[in-house]
């Protein structure tokens, strides 16, 4: 397996109305996930976690923003929740207390199809 930090190609430099270069972005390359999932360009990226996929923003922001969350935690809360509910906007709330969190509740929030994990957070108002 190559890992590597590359360049895609189908990325371009550009010219802003403003003047300022917008160089092709670097992005992680992992030549095993690219040919075992070809939607990694994609909103979505599969995971390898048991058929759960994660939105970028999952794996950009949310993960990077709280390091005691992990794949294996939300997949579990969205396994075994204590609790479920439908947001209006075609997205689901799963509800779990986890000991690994000191016994808080964490709330994970997916797509419509309740395989797309979208955000996932510590929910201090929770009550069961």
């Amino acid at each position: 397996m190559i890992t590597e930090w590359r360049r895609s190609s189908a990325d371009h430099t550009t010219i802003t109305s403003h003047g300022a270069v917008n160089l092709a972005p670097l992005r992680w390359h992992d030549d095993a996930i690219e040919s075992s999932y070809p939607t990694l360009g994609s909103r979505l990226r599969k995971g390898v976690m048991h058929g759960f996929r994660f939105t970028l923003y999952f794996e950009r922001e949310v993960l990077r923003k709280r390091p005691y969350l992990s794949r294996e935690l939300c997949v579990r809360v969205v396994r075994d929740p204590i609790r479920v509910e439908q947001q209006g906007d075609d997205r689901v709330r799963f509800w779990a207390i986890l000991p690994e969190l000191g016994g808080r509740a964490l709330r994970v929030v997916t797509l419509g199809d309740r395989q797309t994990i979208h955000n996932a957070f510590l929910d201090r108002g929770f009550r069961p």
